[in-house]
This record gives C-alpha cells, structure tokens and sequence, in this order.
C-alpha cells in the first residue's frame, strides 16, 4: 500500500462518505434543476445540505454547491466583482493560480508583496475593490495574519480551502471562504460560502448565466455531513496532525534540511522544507519508487518547468526552490508513515 504523504493535493475520502455518496448516488439521481418531483426532492436535498454546511462554519452564510474549489474562487470573483465596471483586485503572486486567472479576467490587479516568513504584506492605505488572498498557502502551509488582510472599503475573498475542517477559521472576517471535497475526506464537491448581500449575483451566475457548473446532489449532501463532523472534531483532529508534525521534524533532525516556516505559523498539515544541494522532483520520483507520495510542490503547478512562483515571491532563489519538498497529513496518516517517509528520506540522500 502507498504511503500517501501528499493529502494537500488530495486525500483519501473516508471511507463512511465513500459509501454514503454511492447511497445517495442512486437515491438522488434526478437534475435538481428539473420541475420533476425527483428533481424537486434532489434540489431539496441540496437546499438542506447547504444550511447544514454554513450552520457547521458560517452561520448565516449563504451556499453556492460547486464541482472544484476552481469553480467557488471564480465564483466568489465573479459574484464580487460587478462586470459593468472598472475594478481593481489586490492579491499576492502566491495565490492558486485559479483565483489568479479569474482576477485578471474580471479585473485590474494589483501585486502585494510576500516577506520571507510568507505573510502577505498589504499596504495600510490599500484602495481595492477586493482584496483576495489565501489563508493557508498550499505549498508551504504558512497561515496569514488575516485581521492585518482586510481593509475598510474592501470586499475580502479568503481562500480557506487549505484550512476549513483543519485549523480555526475567523470566518466572519471573509465576504467569500471556499472548501473543497477532495481535501477534507469527501469524494468529490466543493462550494462557495458568502454573505447574503450577495445572493443575488450568485444566484444570478447558476440560474441566469450558467456561469458556474454544479456538483451533483449527492457530493453536496455528503460535503455537508463530512464538514459537520470534521468541524465538531477539529481539537481532536488538530492534535494529531500537531504530533505528527513534531515527530516528523524531530525525526528529521541532523539532516541538512531547511523548514521554511515555524511550526507554530504553518498548519500541522503541511509541512514545507528545503534539502539544499538537491533536487525535490528527483526525490519524489526516488520516493515514489519506495512506495510513498510526497510533492515538489502544489499539485497545480506541478506540470510546469520553472521554480515555484510562491517561494520565488517569497524571496528564494531559483535554486532554493527547486530543492523543495512538501510532506502533508490527513487523519488516517500514522505515526509509522512519518518514520517511515524520514527513515528513506535519508536513504535516498546517501545513493543520491
């Protein structure tokens, strides 16, 4: 069995949701779009899973239901962002791509600088129509100080996807949080949460323009349940992905290896490091071959030849980034994994 230490990019749904989603699968099979009483008792279905999912993180949050946390970012851009007019957006160069794109496609952009430690640097007079920045980075696991993100006058995307159901969340600082399934042990699904001063131009971009495609009934119904319970647990879940983390740096320790952030401003999830003098594709091919998946990097930027664009803006050389790793847990990650994953770390630096 594979050792899979790469759960940022996508983890293993559990296997209760697994079964409830093929349940659902056949009971809710109709278009919830369809005036049919099928469809009608699928689109309520998906109505009852939307409160259940902003009563878990967002009480009072509306739900927008989509196929990938592509579609919610570019959602929550086009529901913030009125067509008509000349907007400009302040971001950072360490964002996901997606959110990158569907902020140049539907406005001007402005670039906030990242300092070493990762932290989006936002000028205080700051003047934007949306200020649209990650909450944990996904590539480094570095947590930004979101109460320094948000300005007067602003409307906030806060991309959570890399932090709801896995650490503390200030939602109520955000106009728009997004959530994928595939990170958070669901099979499938994602979805946009907002304030409900936007339901209208959400509602607009599903019903009127069809805009933004839609999950099936039974990925929402099985996201809501898997965020419910992942929320009513997350000090417990939290501890384990804190002791993993600590065995995973202790493990680690002689080594010439180069953690980019602390442990106590990065997610346990996620844990970023640099092996200086070597290259990290080479290694995740060499661990694969051991029968463990780690990653360079983010998983969205893992076709492209140049050095990560998060770790450039944050100041490293091209040299620096190249030799990146990025070893992320979920809750059935072990204790035996982690040794492990360091146990052949420092095999495959000796045969090098």
């Amino acid at each position: 069995m594979n050792n899979m230490l790469d759960n940022a990019a996508a983890c293993r749904p559990y296997p209760w949701a697994a079964e409830l989603f093929a349940e659902k699968s056949l009971e809710l099979f109709a278009n919830q779009e369809s005036a049919g009483e099928l469809g009608v008792k699928a689109a309520k279905e998906v109505e009852l899973a939307g409160e259940q999912l902003a009563s878990a993180v967002a009480p009072g949050y509306g739900v927008l239901f989509c196929n990938t946390a592509t579609d919610a970012l570019r959602a929550a851009v086009r529901a913030a962002l009125n067509p008509g007019k000349e907007s400009l957006s302040l971001t950072t160069k360490a964002e996901h791509p997606a959110l990158l794109h569907a902020l140049k496609d539907f406005s001007s952009v402005q670039y906030c600088k990242i300092g070493k430690d990762g932290k989006a640097l936002i000028p205080a007079d700051a003047k934007a129509d949306l200020i649209a920045i990650h909450h944990v980075n996904a590539e480094t696991g570095i947590i930004q100080d979101v109460q320094t993100l948000k300005q007067t006058g602003s409307l906030f995307l806060l991309d959570t996807t890399q932090s709801l159901c896995k650490i503390p969340v200030p939602v109520n600082t955000a106009d728009f949080l997004t959530v994928s399934g595939c990170k958070v042990g669901a099979p499938c699904g994602a979805a946009l949460l907002y304030r409900k001063k936007f339901e209208k131009q959400v509602k607009s971009l599903r019903l009127e323009e069809h805009g933004i495609g839609r999950c099936v009934p039974a990925a929402a119904v099985v996201l809501a349940e898997v965020i419910s319970k992942s929320i009513s647990t997350l000090p417990e879940r939290m501890a384990h992905a804190v002791k993993l983390r600590d065995l995973l740096r202790e493990s680690l320790s002689g080594l010439n290896v180069v953690f980019t952030a602390k442990p106590e401003e990065s997610s346990p999830w996620i844990n970023h490091l640099m092996l200086p003098g070597y290259q990290g594709g080479i290694l995740v091919r060499m661990f694969q071959e051991k029968g463990i998946t780690v990653a360079a990097g983010s998983a969205c930027s893992s076709e492209t030849p140049e050095p990560s664009a998060v770790l450039r803006a944050m100041g490293y050389s091209a040299a620096e980034a190249y030799s990146a790793l990025r070893v992320s847990f979920s809750d059935d990650t072990t204790p035996e994994e982690v040794l492990f994953f360091a146990n052949t770390l420092r095999e495959l630096l000796k045969n090098y």
